[in-house]
């Protein structure tokens, strides 16, 4: 399949099918890579990966807008709410994080390691 990528001249179904794998593998770093490649084309799917690949990479600067990209196109769901919360808090910005954290929990409230997570940065001033 890497036989297909043309790195000069990226097609988006074929970007997409490698990062998919990939990520499957947690190859993170190639996952980043390859859609750093075609972030210009604002896809939905593209942004999901890239921002959940700079997320497990511990970039939570980078991860942030890419997160909220996606989310801004999927929806308010547990898989973008979670990493855009929990990046704010890495950062120290527990007023921002709090919130996607607090609505992942209304979303599905069956989350026992965010539930402390919550907990915990509610308690820091």
């Amino acid at each position: 399949m890497e036989s297909l990528y043309d790195k000069d001249n990226p097609n988006i179904t074929v970007t997409l099918l490698l990062a998919r794998a990939y990520f499957e593998m947690k190859d993170d770093t190639r996952v980043v890579s390859l859609l750093e490649s075609v972030r210009k084309q604002e896809n939905a799917e593209a942004n999901l990966l890239l921002g959940k690949s700079l997320y497990r990479l511990a970039r939570s600067a980078d991860a942030l807008p890419v997160l909220e990209a996606a989310m801004t196109s999927i929806g308010q769901t547990v898989e973008l709410l979670n990493p855009v919360g929990t990046s704010y808090l890495k950062l120290g910005k527990n007023d921002k994080g709090l919130p996607f954290l607090v609505r992942s929990l209304e979303v599905n409230p069956d989350q026992s390691e965010i539930r402390k997570v919550v907990e915990a940065a509610s308690k820091k001033p």
